[in-house]
């Protein structure tokens, strides 16, 4: 008996480290009364039921229904063209992570229960990694709004967590669901609130701030989808995996609900939005005009250009979104960080040459670079 019940205990240890919840009753030929034990409410501390399963039915409840797929331009390596979101606002606002992949003109969410809308970009805070999209009816011009109001989450308090906390992670990954599908749930905590200094979901910015670092995966179409408490209260938006190859590390973290307040609220003022700053290229001292799509991508991708500033040198040169920069002045470009490194040495007034492919056409250019403006 002695070595049966050892075996057991070796097997409960294997499988509680797999994640796996194992409980060893004493036999039956012993003499150890057993304990009854009283079921708890699944969603409370102390629930038999620990894990998503515990808070199924909430999430059915009041969460799922605010949840959408959303659905934009990709094609790139690293940037698939479906996301996930969270709505808001039952006007029919949806929360989601900000990626170059919205920005198109065919932009469309899919509704928990199944249906399609078209949608548009209504405000973004590069700065803080937040899209605020606005779902319609149609598209004609002008797009014609939702006829009634749309199941919401709205933004929870995320100043109260606290590394420890569980949460709920909920997104499309892998676009697995498609239709009326449920979207995947994984459970995790809270890891720290912590500054992240990354340029994921900046364009040429400053650091996203203070993140939900979480030890959930975000994979793929899973950035913008919600992360709540087990009680529901949506605390936050997922991002993009964050990887560093130097150290063989990855991070997984959130866009606080605090972030989201802010924005959310002056849309709904009609405030207007802030005007981007023309930022410098990280050249140091010069400008070129060029966008890169370095900033939404955790792995330096090829340098293709996102958008050209009207007026820039990059403008002047005729460098044109979707070109892809694989060489300056004979040294060849692999990635965005290469062509950043190499423009870090130049100074304002210099012209260097750069080959673009431009769809099937390889294009020659000649770019003066121009001094940063201040300010």
């Amino acid at each position: 008996m002695k070595a049966a019940r050892s075996s057991l205990a070796v097997l409960a240890i294997v499988l509680g480290l797999s994640g796996l919840a194992v409980r060893l009753d004493a036999s039956p030929d012993e003499d150890e009364p057993k304990k009854t034990e009283t079921p708890a409410t699944p969603g409370t501390p102390g629930a038999s039921g620990f894990g998503p399963n515990a808070i199924a039915p909430l999430l059915s409840k009041t969460v799922f229904p605010a949840v959408v797929k959303v659905y934009g331009a990709g094609g790139f390596t690293g940037m698939p063209a479906y996301g996930t979101g969270v709505i808001v606002d039952p006007s029919g606002i949806v929360a989601t992570f900000w990626s170059i992949t919205l920005k198109t003109d065919m932009l469309k969410v899919v509704l928990d229960d199944g249906r399609h809308f078209p949608a548009a970009i209504a405000r973004v805070d590069v700065n803080r990694g937040i899209a605020l999209l606005r779902i319609y009816a149609d598209r004609n011009a002008p797009p014609t709004p939702l006829s009634a109001p749309v199941p919401f989450l709205a933004p929870g308090d995320s100043d109260a967590l606290r590394p420890g906390d569980e949460v709920y992670a909920i997104g499309n990954a892998f676009d697995d669901a498609a239709g009326d599908e449920k979207c995947g749930v994984m459970s995790g905590i809270v890891s720290a609130i912590s500054k992240l200094d990354t340029r994921v979901g900046i364009e040429d910015g400053p650091s996203l701030g203070k993140m939900i670092v979480i030890d959930a995966s975000n994979n793929p179409g899973t950035q913008g989808g919600p992360l709540v408490t087990r009680e529901g209260k949506l605390v936050g938006v997922l991002g993009r995996v964050l990887e560093s190859r130097s150290t063989n590390t990855t991070v997984n973290f959130a866009v606080p609900s605090s972030a989201i307040k802010p924005v959310l609220e002056d849309l709904l003022a009609g405030k207007e939005a802030p005007q981007e700053k023309p930022q410098p290229s990280r050249g140091g001292a010069i400008e070129t005009g060029i966008r890169l799509l370095d900033a939404h991508i955790s792995r330096p991708p090829p340098a293709y250009v996102e958008r050209v500033l009207p007026g820039s040198a990059a403008a002047k040169a005729g460098v044109k979104p979707d070109d892809l920069i694989f060489r300056l002045d004979g040294v060849v470009v692999r990635t965005c960080r290469t062509f950043e490194d190499l423009l870090r040495s130049r100074q304002p007034g210099e012209k260097v040459k750069l080959l673009v492919k431009r769809g099937k056409d390889v294009v020659e250019l000649e770019l003066e670079l121009a001094p940063r403006k201040e300010g």
